[in-house]
């Protein structure tokens, strides 16, 4: 399974919110020397998670982004949708693009009459139903301490 930079990234800054959850805000730029990040490619996806209500922002000079709700309340499946994941264990054989939309409909161009549309459906159930039992909150017991 490969996750796009935009995914792996997006949920590295979530994670890292996590670790600053009783702290207060933290800056982007704090998030992107921490754990090694681009910071403009942080800029575009703060806004994708802010529209999902899983990060909010703080203006001021002790500004930055905080989650907006505690991480045992957000899914690593949350993060994933809200960052418009498109990632499935192996791509589907007629080339169809599988999309992460409610009820996980497959963007083939067969459409209905895709004799495989029902497995991929069935796999990106599945899927999610593990991602969405992972929270933030574990993966930030689990996330290692940034590199000096």
């Amino acid at each position: 399974m490969r996750f796009s930079s935009k995914e792996l990234y997006g949920l590295k800054a979530v994670v890292e919110m996590a670790r600053w959850y009783n702290e207060g805000p933290v800056s982007l730029a704090k998030i992107a020397q921490v754990r090694k990040l681009p910071l403009p490619y942080l800029e575009q996806i703060i806004p994708l998670l802010r529209k999902a209500g899983l990060v909010e922002s703080i203006r001021g000079v002790k500004g930055g982004y905080r989650l907006a709700k505690p991480p045992e309340e957000i899914s690593v499946g949350d993060v994933l949708r809200a960052l418009e994941s498109r990632s499935l264990p192996f791509p589907c054989p007629e080339g169809a693009t599988l999309c992460l939309v409610p009820q996980g409909a497959c963007c083939c161009p067969q459409g209905e009459d895709c004799n495989t549309k029902e497995l991929w459906d069935r796999t990106q159930a599945l899927l999610f139903s593990l991602l969405d039992r992972v929270t933030i909150a574990e993966l930030s017991k689990n996330m290692p301490p940034a590199c000096p």
